[in-house]
This record gives structure tokens, sequence and C-alpha cells, in this order.
């Protein structure tokens, strides 16, 4: 159960494509271990029983966190949004 058992590495990796990059300063600081740990500290979160809505709840989550660190500027491969938690 929790987002772990669905939401796997390579999901993360599409969600977040330059988040490894060296040139991210976050680099290291949000991982998907991470984000499967601190959801298991919320049960309820993305974890609904009805996987539809918990994946929405989970972009939702990470749509908006993502585009309130992005680190990316305006010429940035990608687009800035490409890169949050950077």
């Amino acid at each position: 159960s929790g987002i772990g058992s669905w939401f796997t590495e390579a999901d993360f990796g599409q969600f977040f494509p330059n988040i490894d990059n060296p040139a991210c300063t976050g680099k290291d600081f949000f991982t998907h271990a991470a984000l499967v740990r601190a959801a298991a500290a919320f049960p309820s979160f993305a974890n609904s029983g009805d996987l539809a809505i918990d994946k929405l709840e989970l972009a939702a989550f990470l749509g908006q966190t993502g585009h309130q660190t992005t680190g990316g500027w305006a010429t940035a491969p990608g687009g800035p949004q490409a890169w949050g938690y950077c």
C-alpha cells in the first residue's frame, strides 16, 4: 500500500528529469525514496484505494511543489519547469 507500490523510481525520474543533473542545486535532496518515506508518515496521502484518484492527488502535489521549487532559468533545457526541486 502507499505510493511506493505504484509510483516507481522511473515515474519519479520522468516527473523530475533533471533532478540528478549536476547543475541541479537540489540534487540528492528530494529522491524517490524520500518521497515514499514522507508519504508513509501521512497514511491517507494518495492512498484512498482508488488508484485514479491517488494518481491525481500525487500529480497535483508534485506539480505544485515542483513548480514552486524550480531552479530552472528562461533558456534551461526543457524549459524552466523541467527543473523542479533544483
